[in-house]
């Protein structure tokens, strides 16, 4: 099964929550050992791939944060492993004369077998988002 997700940045933390238990019923009507393939732009800047942690302060109540920690539960309850990891940065762009880049996008899988290597490509027409194949 795949699924595409985008969630845009300014999306509240009910409504992703409401994005992420549809998700999950979606998810929990499939046969117990198909094999799941969730990618798209997550918008999730802080998250730490190859740590698997939001980079925040402990025990913060900022609604950025804890909206990308419910995204990394809701990966880990249903053993979703990122195949992205941090040293890839799949947004770049230049605002003024700032560099910015981040890992906004990512490919999630139930088996991590199913991908033996990707590449990243430039991005199409006006995107700031690099392709992933």
């Amino acid at each position: 099964a795949v699924f595409v997700v985008y969630r845009a940045p300014s999306l509240s933390f009910n409504k992703c929550k409401l994005m992420l238990d549809k998700l999950s019923v979606a998810i929990n009507k499939l046969a117990p050992d198909t094999e799941l393939i969730m990618m798209g732009d997550f918008n999730l800047p802080d998250v730490s791939w190859d740590l698997g942690v939001v980079k925040c302060p402990i025990d913060s109540k900022n609604q950025n944060f804890l909206i990308q920690q419910l995204f990394l539960d809701f990966f880990m309850k249903h053993d979703l492993r990122w195949i992205i990891r941090d040293n890839v940065k799949t947004r770049v762009r230049k605002v003024l004369t700032e560099i910015q880049s981040a890992t906004l996008d990512n490919v999630l899988t139930s088996d991590v077998n199913i991908f033996q290597e990707y590449q990243t490509t430039p991005p199409l027409g006006k995107s700031d988002h690099v392709g992933i194949v």
